[in-house]
């Protein structure tokens, strides 16, 4: 089974939607096109098991169109419901992944961000990014490594190495998942969370700070079940270890998404 880099885009629920979308791949092939549409709500806005905005919950919509060459598009929609400044956020990606043979796949994809005002997200200062996933599947489990550059004055990178398996239980679809992400950014230091609550001079310039190594592991299982033809259900929980104190208030992070999808073939 492939799956696609969960750290291609930015939000947990992705890697759940990449799931779908793979699981959507198995069946149908006779079509051209798959599009979905699917609603979630995830207990904290995280990105590459950091914080975006404040520690708050989002919910999130988001639509996926796939082609049976590879081809694919998305978009997506995430909107924090408790933090004290605007989070929303809007991506578009376009990407094409390639099966060299049944146990290895390339993947790249260029993503497009929109965010709103006076955002407290880490990655806010940078409207694009490219990234690039490779997946090797073994017998007993999977592997996948992902470089995603986010594009703009300083840029930021992240890297991260994926192993995972795939089990069948009846109806239920269940991927465990290990991940380790490390990342190299320069950052505003006002919008860390050790820096919150601290007052600050209006007349004082912005500094920023070099974030670089293992910015933290995560451990995800993510959990499916269709609940008829073409409409799936979904749960993930992923506890988030946080090596980095800059990006975490939290030495580790319980968070989970639910969700649901809807299929159809074009």
């Amino acid at each position: 089974m492939k799956i696609k880099s969960v750290f291609a885009s930015t939000v947990i629920l992705l890697l759940v939607i990449t799931t779908w979308n793979t699981l959507n791949a198995q069946d149908n092939r006779n079509t051209n096109f798959r599009l979905s549409f699917g609603a979630n709500y995830l207990s904290r806005f995280t990105a590459y098991g950091i914080d975006l905005a404040e520690e708050s919950a989002a919910y999130g919509l988001s639509t996926s169109l796939l082609h049976t060459s590879g081809l694919y598009a998305d978009a997506y929609f995430t909107n924090p419901t408790s933090t004290t400044v605007d989070a929303q956020q809007i991506s578009f990606d376009i990407g094409y992944e390639k099966e060299f043979s049944s146990i290895f796949s390339l993947s790249a994809e260029f993503s497009q961000y929109f965010f709103s005002s006076d955002t407290a997200n880490i990655l806010s200062q940078f409207s694009n990014a490219f990234s690039i996933n490779a997946d090797l599947s073994l017998d007993l489990f999977d592997i996948g490594l992902s470089y995603d550059r986010f594009l703009g004055e300083s840029g930021a990178s992240y890297f991260s190495i994926d192993i995972s398996t795939f089990h069948e239980v009846g109806p239920l679809y269940i991927l465990p998942m290990y991940q380790a992400v490390f990342t190299s950014q320069t950052v505003d230091e006002s919008i860390l969370l050790k820096t919150k609550g601290k007052k600050k001079d209006s007349q004082s310039t912005a500094t920023s700070t070099e974030l670089s190594g293992l910015a933290n592991s995560i451990i995800t299982i993510v959990a499916i079940y269709p609940v008829i033809k073409n409409l799936s259900v979904s749960f993930t929980p992923s506890l988030i270890l946080s090596h980095n104190d800059e990006l975490s208030s939290e030495a580790s992070q319980f968070v989970w998404n639910a969700g649901i999808r809807y299929r159809f073939y074009l």
